[in-house]
């Protein structure tokens, strides 16, 4: 099915409508490859505002390698709300033969995804992108693969290979998703918190609600 991109009017309307009810997701992001931190900013604030026309509001947490699956005092407190790993590593995975290179993956089944920085900062410098802003886009594409499946779309965020044209639009951060991607991801993150409720009620982890 194709999917026609939300002109920036409608990405303004879908936010405003998922306003007083948006989401959280806690983003939590480990970067092994020594990015810049002008790059990593910028993906950040780059991916706040593609998510956020999806009403979706992101807290990020940010951990070095070495605390990469320590449990920290403050992880309780994150327990009921929807977490996605972003691991920033330096090269695709050795099991892609040599003229595929994939800007990044999502493990479906998990909430880890990896972006690739080497190919990644290949490509932004040939398109004269930002590494920063190619960076954030890559992430949410996988993000979105996380919330919505292995389907590419046939336009915006979700296509399945970016051409001249989503490249320039991404100079202006308008590659959104479709409205009607942007109802599911706000959907699947409702029902993503509320399963996640249930089972740490249903653990004793929280109390249920009489």
């Amino acid at each position: 099915m194709a999917f026609a991109l939300a002109a920036p009017a409608a990405s303004t309307a879908i936010a405003e409508q998922y306003s007083a009810g948006s989401e959280t997701l806690i983003v939590i992001v480990t970067d092994y490859a020594g990015t810049p931190r002008c790059a990593v900013q910028q993906m950040r604030s780059t991916m706040d505002h593609l998510l956020s026309s999806t009403g979706i509001r992101m807290e990020w947490v940010w951990r070095s390698p070495k605390e990469a699956g320590v449990r920290r005092p403050t992880d309780q407190a994150m327990a009921g709300i929807p977490q996605v790993l972003i691991n920033i590593v330096a090269d695709k995975p050795s099991y892609f033969a040599k003229n595929h290179s994939p800007l990044g993956l999502m493990v479906m089944g998990s909430n880890h995804t990896a972006i690739h920085v080497t190919e990644i900062q290949k490509l932004a410098e040939q398109l004269r992108l930002e590494l920063g802003q190619l960076m954030a886009h890559v992430a949410v594409h996988e993000i979105g693969h996380w919330l919505l499946g292995r389907d590419h779309a046939t336009f915006g965020i979700m296509l399945k290979d970016w051409g001249g044209q989503d490249f320039r639009m991404m100079l202006r951060h308008r590659v959104p998703f479709s409205a009607a991607q942007a109802r599911r991801i706000h959907e699947e993150l409702q029902n993503r918190r509320a399963r996640l409720k249930e089972s740490m009620e249903t653990s004793g982890l929280v109390a249920a609600k009489e």
